[in-house]
């Protein structure tokens, strides 16, 4: 076999790592996104799904170094940068997860979720004064927005 040639295509692995992952075999699934990823770095589904099965396992260390891998490959993706944030926060990293909404905002300043995810960690902070603004800028411009009220 030529060094071109791949036997499997990447998005195959892929599809065979989430049945791993339908099948509760979150080591088995990830050996199958670490062949995509390694096919195919640039692959973000296999390092979004890599991640889900790495969070089953508790290995969250590995987990955050994931998630930088993956902004390496697409520095804007939200999806991913969402998911970050809400994990660092969720492992108490408040500052960190601040800093990744900001990224956000940055790419996106009309995505809304970000905002409250970020007041939602100052609030951890005991940073009041700072989520209220976040709040109230939100209540300002998205008053309409029964939706976001309501999650």
């Amino acid at each position: 076999m030529e060094a071109t040639e791949i036997s499997e295509p990447a998005p195959e692995l892929t599809k065979a790592g989430k049945l791993g992952i339908a099948l509760e075999d979150y080591e088995g699934a990830i050996e199958f996104f670490n062949k995509e990823i390694e096919i195919d770095p640039n692959y973000i589904e296999a390092y979004i799904s890599k991640i889900y099965s790495l969070k089953k396992l508790d290995k969250y260390e590995e987990v955050l170094e994931c998630y930088k891998e993956a902004n390496k490959v697409n520095p804007v993706n939200i999806e991913v940068l969402t998911d970050y944030g809400i994990t660092l926060k969720d492992l108490g990293r408040y500052n960190e997860s601040i800093e990744i909404y900001d990224k956000i905002i940055e790419i996106d300043s009309y995505e809304t979720k970000p905002y409250l995810y970020k007041a939602a960690a100052l609030t951890f902070l005991n940073k009041y004064e700072e989520a209220i603004k976040i709040y109230d800028k939100l209540i300002e411009e998205n008053s309409w927005n029964k939706k976001l009220w309501s999650s």
